[in-house]
């Protein structure tokens, strides 16, 4: 049976997004510089799917064999190769009731098309129950993201355990219930996250995913005033909010959210000219 096409615009809730990732997916906005501060990491996506249902299998933990290092794929069976194997080389994959399989992968620059893997089933075994089992691995930005949440003294924050409880709701809508500084409005289809009236200059907050900028587009869904005058320059597109409907819920294990530039912590500051800025963080199972 042939596996269903890879929803990257999911995918990109499950890792960490640059530029080549796009050309995967044209609906999704064009990415600027990441963060300086965050660690960069390659992408290359992979897709894990079973031989008989054809449907993504989630929590397929993929391990570089040299160093043991691992990554859980996520609800969409996806997973960034980047985190574990950033120059490349040998991974297994291992999920109770599949059978396992070993691969080298390639991760140069010419290597950006995704990865489809198809495991086949196999007779699972009786549980084994250990009481010291190996702790799971978290990525170094999902690391940062808890290490600000605990210690933070501005910002809002969001936790995996909140969104898993609200993995059906609108992001736009738990931003607002656990960000008063947020400012979200709804018009037509989309949900734009608006900058704060304290912003005296700068324009729309900017988005991240997993500490890549989103591009502000102009989307005609926003009501700006045009010009007439068709040899008028174009609208500023930092005066265009991101439309928040565009990222589920149940990808996120982290959101933090900065109404202005003065709150973001020194880790986080970067040159863009959006005033305000909300940062997600996407799961790893």
């Amino acid at each position: 049976m042939r596996p269903p096409s890879i929803n990257v615009s999911v995918v990109v809730g499950a890792l960490v997004m640059v530029a080549p990732l796009q050309a995967q997916n044209p609906t999704l906005p064009p990415l600027r510089d990441p963060v300086a501060s965050v660690e960069r990491f390659p992408i290359r996506v992979i897709g894990v799917f079973d031989e008989s249902s054809g449907q993504p299998i989630p929590s397929v933990e993929i391990s570089e064999t040299a160093t043991g290092t691992s990554v859980m794929t996520s609800t969409t069976g996806s997973a960034n190769l980047g985190f574990i194997v950033p120059k490349g080389g040998e991974i297994r994959l291992r999920k109770i009731g599949f059978e396992e399989q070993t691969m080298t992968i390639s991760m140069t620059p010419a290597d950006t098309l995704p990865i489809t893997i198809v495991m086949k089933r196999v007779a699972e075994l009786p549980a084994v129950v250990t009481k010291d089992a190996a702790p799971r691995y978290i990525s170094p930005v999902l690391k940062s993201f808890e290490e600000r949440r605990k210690n933070h003294a501005s910002g809002y924050f969001i936790d995996e355990a909140t969104l898993r409880k609200e993995d059906n709701r609108a992001l736009g809508n738990v931003l607002t219930a656990h960000a008063p500084g947020a400012i979200v409005k709804q018009v037509s289809s989309a949900n734009f996250l608006l900058k704060s009236p304290r912003c005296s200059n700068g324009g729309m907050p900017d988005v991240y995913i997993d500490g890549v900028s989103l591009a502000h587009l102009d989307d005609p869904r926003w009501p700006i005033p045009r010009n007439k005058n068709r040899s008028a320059a174009p609208p500023d597109p930092r005066e265009f909010p991101i439309d928040l409907n565009q990222f589920a819920v149940h990808d996120l294990a982290g959101v933090e959210f900065y109404p202005d530039n003065a709150t973001m912590p020194v880790q986080l500051s970067r040159t863009a000219a959006g005033c305000g800025a909300l940062f997600l963080w996407t799961r790893e199972r």
